[in-house]
C-alpha cells in the first residue's frame, strides 16, 4: 500500500512511505496537491538550511506534523500546493513569495 524504499525508482516523484494512491498522476497533481508525504522543498532558507528545506511532509494523526501535535493539519488529509513557489519559506530567515494572479486569470472567475 505504501512505496517501499526499494520502489522509489518505480513511483517517481513519490518518496518512501507515501501511500501508492497517489502514484501515477498527471503532473499538475503533484504541482497543485499537498498531499501526504509530498516533498516541501522551501529553498529559500538561509539558517538551518539543512533542518528546514527538502522536507517530506506527512498529515497523519498523531505523527510529526499530525494534529495531535498542533493546529495545523488537515482533516482530509490533502491540502493545497498550487500557488507555493518551491523557493518559499517561512522559517530559517528565508523569503516569502506571494502569488501573482493576472486579471485574464482571474476575470473568468466573477463571471
Amino acid at each position: 500500500m505504501f512505496v517501499q524504499a526499494g520502489e522509489v525508482n518505480n513511483f517517481k516523484p513519490l518518496l518512501a512511505n507515501v501511500w501508492k494512491e497517489f502514484a501515477n498522476r498527471e503532473p499538475r497533481f503533484y504541482a497543485s496537491v499537498a498531499y501526504s508525504g509530498a516533498l516541501w522543498t522551501m529553498s529559500s532558507a538561509i539558517n538551518n538550511a539543512a533542518s528546514v528545506t527538502n522536507q517530506q511532509i506527512f498529515y497523519y494523526r498523531g505523527e510529526n506534523e499530525g494534529m495531535i501535535n498542533g493546529d495545523r493539519w488537515l482533516p482530509t488529509g490533502i491540502g493545497m500546493m498550487k500557488y507555493v513557489n518551491p523557493k518559499d519559506n517561512a522559517t530559517g530567515n528565508g523569503v516569502r513569495f506571494s502569488p501573482r494572479l493576472k486579471l485574464p486569470f482571474v476575470m473568468p472567475t466573477y463571471c
